[in-house]
C-alpha cells in the first residue's frame, strides 16, 4: 500500500463518521427535546408502576378436570374400548374442549380433560357443569357393572404444612459458631 491509499482510507472513515448521528452531541445541542423525553419517560414509568396489579395471591382459573370410571373385573382393553372412548367422545362436545389424556388399566379408566387456554374464566364453571351432565348422560349407556363415573374439578384448594424442629438444650448461637469453623 502506498501513502496515497492510506490517506484515502483515513478520509473515507472521516466522511462516514460525519454522516452518522452522534446521540451525545444531539442531546447536548437540543437540551429542551432531551429534557422533554426524559420527563416523558419518568412520568410513563411512574404511571406504569402505580397501575401495576398488586395481589398477594393472584387469581387464576384452572381449566382442567378429571373423570374416573371403574369396572371391576374388566381388562384394560375393555376399559379403553367400552368405557374411555365413549366418555372421550362426549367430552369432545364441550364448547371449549382442547384435548383429553386417558390412562386405562384393568378395571380403571382415568381421563384428564383440558379446556382451551382462551376459555373465559367466567365460562369455566359452566363448562365443568356441562361436562358433568354429559358424563351422567353417558353413564347410563356404559356396560352393566361399570360404577358411575366421577368428575373432579376441585383443584382450587391448596393444602400445605409448616414444620418446626425443636430440640431440648439446643441454642441457635451454638450452631452459628459451628458454621464459622
Amino acid at each position: 500500500m502506498n501513502k496515497f491509499e492510506i490517506q484515502e482510507e483515513h478520509f473515507e472513515k472521516e466522511r462516514n463518521a460525519k454522516n452518522r448521528i452522534n446521540l451525545s452531541s444531539l442531546a447536548v445541542r437540543e437540551r429542551s427535546v432531551t429534557l422533554f423525553f426524559l420527563l416523558a419517560v419518568i412520568i410513563a414509568g411512574a404511571f406504569a408502576y402505580f397501575n401495576l396489579g398488586r395481589a398477594e395471591d393472584p387469581s387464576f382459573t384452572i381449566k382442567v378436570f378429571t373423570v374416573t370410571a371403574a369396572w371391576p373385573g374388566a381388562t384394560a382393553q375393555e376399559m379403553q374400548d367400552l368405557v374411555a372412548e365413549p366418555l372421550e367422545k362426549r367430552m369432545q362436545e364441550l364448547t371449549y374442549y382442547d384435548h383429553v389424556d386417558t390412562f386405562t388399566r384393568p378395571g380403571l379408566a382415568f381421563l384428564t380433560v383440558t379446556l382451551k387456554d382462551y376459555t373465559p374464566p367466567d365460562d369455566v364453571q359452566e363448562e365443568f357443569y356441562q361436562g358433568r351432565k354429559k358424563i351422567q348422560d353417558e353413564a347410563s349407556r356404559l356396560p352393566q357393572g361399570v360404577l358411575p363415573p366421577v368428575l373432579n374439578d376441585e383443584y382450587t384448594d391448596v393444602t400445605f404444612s409448616v414444620y418446626a424442629l425443636e430440640a431440648p438444650d439446643y441454642r441457635f448461637e451454638r450452631s452459628r459458631e459451628r458454621r464459622r469453623l
